[in-house]
This record gives structure tokens, C-alpha cells and sequence, in this order.
């Protein structure tokens, strides 16, 4: 991809990249995103979202250091609080799982905030 491209990054962040590395700091992909779980939600009626590789919903360039990809991160903590509000928004009972792998506190933050896990 191009640097242009609002919605992938031009090199993966981390060591465990499949194809295109989303930008999840990126508006256009934020607001992309929100509406395909709306769409997803109402029109299918899901009753929620099981999120592979979420470790990788982050900007943070961890590439070459695996140590450092799975330590507590804010920001990524941030984009899945905000997707877990988004997916709330739309249907209060609706599921957020997470395949995750990270530092036990970041997994416990996220699942004191509701977020479940697989794995």
C-alpha cells in the first residue's frame, strides 16, 4: 500500500502481521469499522464481535520485539474500549471477545471494562 492509503500501513507494526496492517489510529478506518458493526448488528442481528489478533489493534511499532508487541499499551487499550462502546451502542447485550495475549493487566483492564476473552 501507498502512504496515502487512510486505511493500512505501509509496513507492518508487529511480527505477527497477516496481509494488511490496519490502521486503527486512522479516521477514515475508525469510522469504517463503526459502520460495518452497525450494518453486522442490525441487518444480521449478531450478537456481537470475536476480534482476532486484537494484540495488533495498535500503532505502536513493535516490529522484531515480541516482548515489547505484548506489554501494557494505552492506546490499544483505547481503540478496543472505543470499539466495545461502538458495538454497545448499537446492541447493550451484544459480545465483545477478544483473541488477545497481552500483559495481564491490559487483559484485566479490558475485561473489567466487559470485554471478554478466547484463549
Amino acid at each position: 500500500p501507498t502512504g496515502q492509503n487512510p486505511f493500512v500501513n505501509t509496513d507492518a507494526k508487529h511480527d505477527f502481521n497477516v496481509g494488511y496492517d490496519l490502521n486503527h489510529e486512522s479516521a477514515a478506518l475508525r469510522a469504517y469499522v463503526k459502520q460495518i458493526m452497525e450494518y453486522w448488528l442490525t441487518e444480521f442481528k449478531l450478537d456481537g464481535f470475536r476480534f482476532d489478533l486484537s494484540k495488533g489493534f495498535t500503532q505502536k511499532n513493535t516490529l522484531g520485539n515480541v516482548g515489547a508487541w505484548g506489554a501494557y499499551d494505552i492506546d490499544r487499550v483505547n481503540n478496543l474500549k472505543r470499539i466495545y462502546n461502538e458495538v454497545k451502542s448499537v446492541n447493550p447485550n451484544a459480545y465483545v471477545i477478544l483473541e488477545h495475549f497481552a500483559d495481564n493487566s491490559e487483559e484485566k483492564d479490558l475485561a473489567n471494562y466487559g470485554c471478554m476473552f478466547w484463549g
